[in-house]
């Protein structure tokens, strides 16, 4: 008997719900996916980045946040740090300076051609206006929209930059993607978007940004591209563990 005939009349097809029969009785994929999702929160609900901790202005919290992209939060900081001496003047001065300084400041934390880009279309927007702060007070639609015009910023950093001014956004980067998919929440083919919904569906609004930071530790720890399956911690509700 296979867990799609025991399901009962009239429920939604077993193929949506990846159903799997185990120790005789039908559990859904979705709930265990769930139930270790919450766990992560548990285990790892008291991590939060380091210009959170030091209490940055809006404006290098999103410098920050463009930095962050394929690196360490420990290089994240430097690279940040560096910024913020060579250019006191803060989003003034980067406007002003040579995109070549830019990109050595910021060059330990790789990828930093594009990053400098990012940083001097938010310094140049900051000083037009209506500049990061402002996006707080905006509709959370409207505020990504708005960010994702400038050149370099994309869906993931756009919704770094809400979630750290108090919109109720659940960013996914690399380590939630991949987490989340290993353990059958969603598709593999499942989409930015895609993934961010079904993510929001499970945290509430005032959890989800200590989900974020939690799921990204989590991923940096056992779910990397080589996963480390044999200590983690969820092995026994994670699908693809090995």
């Amino acid at each position: 008997m296979t867990a799609c005939t025991i399901w009962q009349e009239g429920a939604p097809e077993c193929s949506v719900y990846s159903l799997l029969y185990l120790g005789g009785r039908v559990v859904r994929r979705r709930d265990r996916a769930v139930r270790a999702l919450r766990k992560i929160l548990e285990l790892y609900s008291g991590r939060e980045p380091w210009w959170k901790r030091e209490n940055l202005p809006p404006f290098w919290v999103a410098v920050a946040i463009a930095v962050s992209p394929r690196t360490t939060s420990k290089l994240e900081e430097e690279a940040v740090k560096r910024l913020m001496r060579k250019f006191p003047g803060g989003a003034e001065d980067l406007a002003s300076a040579r995109i070549e300084d830019v990109e050595e400041a910021i060059r330990v934390s790789g990828m930093y051609k594009s990053k400098a880009r990012a940083i001097k279309a938010l310094a140049q927007w900051e000083l037009e206006g209506p500049g990061v702060a402002s996006l707080a007070e905006l509709p959370t639609e409207e505020a990504r929209e708005m960010l994702k015009s400038l050149p370099g910023i994309g869906d993931k950093i756009a919704d770094v930059v809400l979630m750290a001014l108090g919109h109720p956004v659940l960013p996914v980067d690399v380590h939630v993607d991949r987490l989340t998919k290993r353990l059958g929440l969603v598709d593999q083919k499942a989409d930015y978007r895609q993934t961010k919904e079904a993510l929001e569906e499970i945290f509430s609004p005032d959890e989800r940004m200590r989900a974020h930071f939690a799921l990204i530790e989590f991923g940096r720890t056992f779910c990397k591209a080589k996963p480390n399956c044999k200590s983690c911690p969820l092995r026994s509700d994670c699908p693809s563990a090995s």
